[in-house]
């Protein structure tokens, strides 16, 4: 991995993540100081977040995090209500017992954790949405849905900073796991549009 590569992930996780925040500024020197590399690569991972819309570049002013409208998050969550559902549906037969088992422990077991980690709990679940995306074998849909990954990622992020989201994302999911392990499409379907809608609402009211 290159060095450019390792601190476009790094700033990319951070925004994520909303340790940034929209709006924040990204001075070029004090990223250096902070991940100890030179302007260079944290020049060209800036200009890499630009192009996912994680940045936005001003010029004679900087590098700031991107915005994200509410506009923009309705139009996001309308797309996954209609499509989400959906996948989940198509998926049920042909996600493998074993996988879905493996899905299955993992997130027992962060619900059995004394701490709820939420950066554990967001890959957790973006497994349970990228198994799902994997199993349906339709390279149209799975370009488009990579297409709004950024943007789905930041909701899930803004949802689970809060602290009583975690533990319901947790649940949510597990209920999706388990309908696809009964090879109960229909309820797949249905658990996935609840935890869509919820998601939603935690965001939007």
């Amino acid at each position: 991995m290159s060095l450019t590569e390792k601190v476009y992930r790094q700033l990319k996780e951070l925004i994520l993540s909303n340790k940034y925040p929209p709006g924040s500024p990204l001075s070029e020197g004090a990223l250096t100081k902070k991940l100890r590399v030179s302007r260079t690569p944290v020049r060209e991972a800036l200009r890499k977040l630009e192009q996912d819309g994680l940045v936005k570049i001003v010029p004679r002013r900087g590098a700031f995090v991107a915005g994200i409208s509410t506009q923009r998050l309705w139009e996001i969550f309308k797309v996954r209500e209609i499509i989400e559902p959906e996948l989940a549906r198509l998926a049920t037969p042909s996600i493998s017992f074993e996988e879905i088992c493996a899905l299955e422990e993992e997130l027992v077991a962060l619900q059995k954790a004394e701490s709820l980690d939420p950066l554990k709990a967001h890959e957790v679940g973006g497994k349970v949405h990228q198994l799902i995306l994997e199993a349906i074998g339709n390279s149209l849909l799975r370009q488009f849905m990579e297409s709004l990954q950024t943007d789905i990622a930041r909701t899930c992020y803004f949802a689970m900073s809060k602290p009583e989201n975690i533990a319901k994302f947790l649940h949510q999911h597990l209920e999706i796991v388990r309908a696809i392990k009964d090879r109960d499409p229909e309820r797949a379907k249905q658990k996935m549009l609840e935890h869509v809608l919820e998601t939603k609402r935690s965001i939007l009211g």
